[in-house]
């Protein structure tokens, strides 16, 4: 594999692939599984961050630290999370912009120029595929998405295949386009999200602590309703920031090399299988049929 992947790799040569909704040419057997399938545990290789400016910095300064006292407070407190909460503050793509494959190429040239016995390692397992986790999950749910299309690209270089998202003018006017309410409902996440996690790894003596502090306060407001809780006001919640990391896997006889975004960690990141440790944190709307509950187990 090049030293050079970001501009040995033109995107330009693809071929693109597509998955249209109602399309039902392919047989739809969801039960059957091949019996030679089999796929590898996830091992990390590397992982990287995305600032403010959606440029790579390759090291771990957006990972976040799952906040265990999410449910306690709301529970100490008497009342939900407002998830609309500085909603006018929020900083995100107002305009989608078509990235490629650019930052995990970015990353796997840093990688392969000051690592020692990275470019060894990839190549002893050459991957067969490279893509974002988000490519790999639509492929994978498409039997259970009928009603959902995808447009991919795909480059061969080396005998790998690279694939991306092909982000479309109609896909960027969407975004564009939605109103506020439908804002508000991506804002949602994203602002839970931010409940849910810190800057900075809580140890369990702190956590102990901060169960006292918050019985302390939950009684002092009950003598005192009217005083406010003292709270300090979040900063404004960036989606435009990102934490990943890249690992590799094995489905049946194929290497695959994947890159996911992550929310956060539980704890510490331990040096042996970090992933095992990565939290995603997710809203959902209150199952109310068996419809709501097949997508939401989907």
């Amino acid at each position: 594999m090049s030293k050079d992947l970001l501009r040995t790799i033109n995107i330009s040569n693809f071929t693109r692939f597509e998955h249209h909704h109602g399309n039902r040419h392919h047989k739809n057997n969801t039960h059957t599984q091949p019996s030679n399938f089999s796929y590898s545990y996830p091992t990390e290789i590397s992982s990287f961050s995305l600032d403010s400016q959606r440029q790579v910095v390759n090291t771990d300064e957006q990972l976040k630290y799952y906040n265990t006292e999410i449910e306690h407070i709301s529970k100490s407190r008497g009342q939900n999370y407002d998830l609309s909460a500085g909603f006018d503050s929020w900083i995100y793509r107002k305009v989608p912009t078509n990235e490629h494959l650019d930052h995990i190429l970015t990353h796997l040239t840093y990688c392969l120029q000051n690592k020692a016995d990275f470019g060894s390692n990839l190549r002893a397992k050459k991957p067969d595929f490279v893509m974002y986790r988000g490519m790999m999950s639509k492929i994978l749910l498409t039997p259970y998405s009928m009603n959902e299309s995808w447009s991919m690209n795909v480059v061969r270089f080396n005998g790998t295949l690279f694939i991306e998202n092909n982000l479309t003018e109609q896909d960027i006017a969407r975004v564009v386009d939605l109103d506020e309410r439908s804002l508000k409902f991506m804002y949602s996440g994203y602002k839970f999200e931010q409940y849910g996690t810190m800057d900075t790894p809580q140890p369990q003596s702190q956590r102990s602590q901060q169960r006292q502090q918050q019985k302390q306060q939950q009684q002092q407001q009950q003598e005192s309703p009217a005083e406010a809780d003292g709270t300090p006001v979040p900063p404004p919640v960036n989606s435009i920031e990102e934490y990943s990391f890249v690992f590799t896997a094995k489905f049946s006889q194929f290497n695959m090399l994947i890159a996911a975004e992550v929310d956060c960690v539980d704890g510490e990141k331990p040096h042996t299988y970090p992933n095992s440790k990565y939290v995603e944190l997710k809203t959902s709307k209150l199952i109310r049929s068996e419809r709501d509950e097949y997508s939401f187990n989907r």
